[in-house]
C-alpha cells in the first residue's frame, strides 16, 4: 500500500511518488525537500530563493529556517532610483546570541538576545552600520536599512545618548537628525548640533 504520511517527496514505497521538489532543492532521506546551499525556502516554503537574489515570496518581516532569519532587505540606491529588494539571511545564535522564533502566522525573526537594539550590517547593506536592528515589544527584532529609510547615503545606524536617556537608531549623518520610525520623519534629538559629539570607534553620538 502506498505510504506518504509525513513525506512531501520521494518514493511512496509502491513504485509511485509522494511529490516533487521545487527548483534548487532535493529530496532528503526522510522525504522532505531541502534547498541547495545558497538558497532558502520562501515564507510559505513553496520555492527556494537565492541569497542576495529577488524576494520571491519572502516578506520584509521574514521567517525562520531553523535559527536562520530569512527576510527581504530594501537597499537604497540613490535619489529617484527604485530601491533594490534582495534576500538576506542572518544566523541568530552567532549574531545576536538568540534563536529565531515566530512573530505570527508564517513570519518570524531573531529574538532580541538581551539587548533593545543593535547596529550592524547585512549582506544586502552597503556600509558597516547601515542596518538598525530594533527590538520590538521586547521579544523579536525588526530591521531598518538606514540609507533607505532616511533617503541618503550619509545615513547610518548609531547609538545615541543624552542626559535623559539613549538608544539605537538611524542618523541622517554624523551628528545629524534622528529618524523616527513611528512618524517616518527626522527629529532634532540634540538641540544645537554644536553640542553633539561622535565617537567612531564606539559608534556613539553624545549630546549633553
Amino acid at each position: 500500500m502506498p505510504s506518504c504520511s509525513g513525506r512531501e517527496c520521494g518514493s511512496d514505497g509502491c513504485g509511485g511518488s509522494c511529490g516533487t521538489c521545487p527548483a534548487h532543492s532535493s529530496c532528503d532521506g526522510t522525504g522532505q525537500c531541502v534547498c541547495e546551499d545558497g538558497y532558502y525556502p520562501n515564507n510559505d516554503f513553496t520555492q527556494c530563493v537565492a541569497y542576495g537574489g529577488p524576494c520571491f515570496g519572502v516578506t520584509e518581516n521574514g521567517h525562520c529556517v531553523g535559527d536562520i532569519w530569512v527576510f527581504c532587505q530594501t537597499v537604497y540606491l540613490g535619489s529617484g532610483i527604485p530601491p533594490l529588494e534582495r534576500v538576506e539571511a542572518i544566523d541568530c545564535p552567532s549574531n545576536f546570541g538568540s534563536v529565531c522564533s515566530s512573530i505570527g502566522g508564517l513570519e518570524g525573526s531573531c529574538e532580541c538576545g538581551g539587548s533593545p537594539g543593535y547596529c550592524g550590517t547585512s549582506g544586502a547593506a552597503i556600509g558597516d552600520y547601515d542596518v538598525w536592528f530594533s527590538c520590538i515589544g521586547g521579544t523579536n527584532l525588526a530591521h531598518y536599512d538606514c540609507p533607505y529609510e532616511v533617503g541618503s547615503f550619509f545615513a547610518f545606524c548609531s547609538f545615541w545618548l543624552t542626559m535623559f536617556g539613549g538608544g539605537w537608531g538611524c542618523m541622517s549623518s554624523e551628528c545629524g537628525d534622528l529618524w523616527d520610525p513611528g512618524t517616518d520623519t527626522l527629529v532634532d534629538w540634540c538641540p544645537g548640533l554644536s553640542d553633539c559629539s561622535y565617537d567612531p570607534v564606539a559608534n556613539t553620538h553624545a549630546c549633553y
